[in-house]
């Protein structure tokens, strides 16, 4: 263990999200009832709690030591839910606030919240931790929340969370307008550098109840969303709900007005998503939770079958394939299937592992030195993970692989539905 330290002070302190910066400083931020930070040194505002619960947010060095505390809040109870830092060591809290003047700096909107209601909020704080950069509420006159929150390389911040607000809350570009009833919606928006601005924002909703809880964003620009709903259609496109309750995920194109794909996870009880991460292709990984006592899951599951009763639960961890290639193109994982990416190496080992909404689909995977010499090797839908090795021996060149989908292995050829030939280099 390298450092093990309480943070708070005499009242009610709890820490519910953190985030890493490259120089191994650790961010947090929740609430607390105490009328002071303990060790606060350097903070925006680390004496004084404005009433009730405050958010807060906290810099931990590598080695421990507080760099900074700071409260956010009014006068009423304000949560931070979740946190993100960018390169320059920025710290972006979102979160929620029933504060009518919750600190308001270069805001895109003030804030509604009254005693019935709660705000989402975004605040983004210098590297130092004792100014705000920006402070802005987002959300309309009912509920409204923030509960995950991302920065893309450019500093611009990405929010989910869910809204009661079915009239009012903010509307740009997007994905889905303004719902014709109230209910309980996921929302993704994308605010603008310096926060005064909003680049897209959409509701997430169908009939039902749909809160995102999780959020993600690639190289690219490309939003990961994941999160619960119990509707038969998301953003306008049909879905299967298969219980109360199914884990959702989705991706959003750059400009926030189209999905990349839209997945539900789930059997006949309660699934839900709380946390996604992305990977330099765009895969998404995917943490929750579920009651079901058939989850849907992998031949290759580490644990296929749930322990204890049902009712108790178990976590899951569900990986969906890349949507961006080396070069940086985007492709469909639904409609075209992962790309495969061929290492640096004299042989290249090509491993695919990817298993369909549609489990009556298998894959054939070809791979050869040269785009018009290929050999084809089978493999079902069941037996989900194939491996191939190839020596290459020519000084230069490409190897090339296709992926294709049938309802046979091996597939007759009126059955084979070739993806287009992807080239990537390779050194011998």
């Amino acid at each position: 263990m390298v450092f093990s330290t309480y943070v708070g002070g005499s009242g009610e302190d709890k820490a519910l999200a953190i985030a890493v910066d490259s120089a191994n400083s650790a961010y947090i931020t929740g609430y607390s009832t105490s009328p002071g930070l303990k060790g606060g040194v350097g903070g925006y505002n680390a004496a004084v709690n404005n009433g009730g619960q405050d958010a807060f947010a906290a810099k931990i060095s590598s080695t421990g030591a507080i760099s900074y505390q700071t409260f956010l809040g009014g006068s009423s109870n304000d949560q931070g839910l979740g946190i993100a830092v960018d390169a320059s060591g920025s710290a972006y809290v979102t979160g929620y606030t029933g504060s009518s003047h919750f600190p308001p700096v270069n805001a895109y909107q003030p804030c509604n919240a009254s005693s019935n209601t709660n705000d989402a909020f975004v605040t983004k704080l210098n590297p130092q931790g004792t100014a705000l950069v920006y402070s802005t509420c987002l959300g309309g006159t009912a509920e409204d929340q923030g509960l995950a929150i991302a920065v893309d390389a450019s500093g611009s911040a990405y929010i989910a969370g869910y809204t009661q607000s079915f009239q009012d809350f903010p509307v740009v570009g997007g994905i889905q307008g303004h719902p014709s009833v109230s209910s309980d919606d996921a929302f993704v928006a994308k605010l603008s550098p310096s926060g005064s601005s909003l680049i897209y924002s959409t509701y997430l909703g169908g009939g039902g109840t749909d809160i995102a809880r999780g959020i993600a964003v690639d190289s690219a620009g490309n939003a990961y969303v994941v999160g619960e709903t119990t509707s038969t259609s998301l953003a306008n496109t049909q879905i299967t709900n298969a219980g109360l309750a199914d884990a959702f995920m989705a991706s959003l194109n750059p400009a926030g007005n189209g999905l990349n794909y839209l997945i539900t996870q789930g059997d006949t009880a309660t699934d839900v998503a709380y946390a996604v991460a992305v990977d330099v292709l765009g895969s998404a990984y995917v943490a929750g939770y579920t009651e079901s006592p058939h989850f849907p899951n992998t031949s290759r599951a580490y644990q296929a079958n749930s322990v204890g009763p049902a009712a108790e639960g178990n976590g899951f961890v569900t990986k969906i394939a890349g949507i961006l290639t080396p070069q940086g193109a985007k492709i469909n994982p639904l409609t075209q299937g992962p790309w495969l990416v061929l290492p640096w190496k004299t042989t290249p080992v090509l491993t695919y592992t990817w298993n369909p909404v549609n489990g009556a689909l298998a894959y054939t995977l070809s791979v050869g030195p040269t785009c018009g010499s290929t050999q084809y090797f089978y493999g079902s839908f069941w037996q989900s993970i194939t491996t191939i090795s190839q020596t290459v021996t020519a000084a230069t060149g490409t190897v090339c692989a296709r992926l294709s989908t049938s309802f046979d292995s091996p597939p007759p050829v009126n059955n084979d539905y070739s993806i287009p030939i992807i080239e990537m280099p390779f050194r011998p």
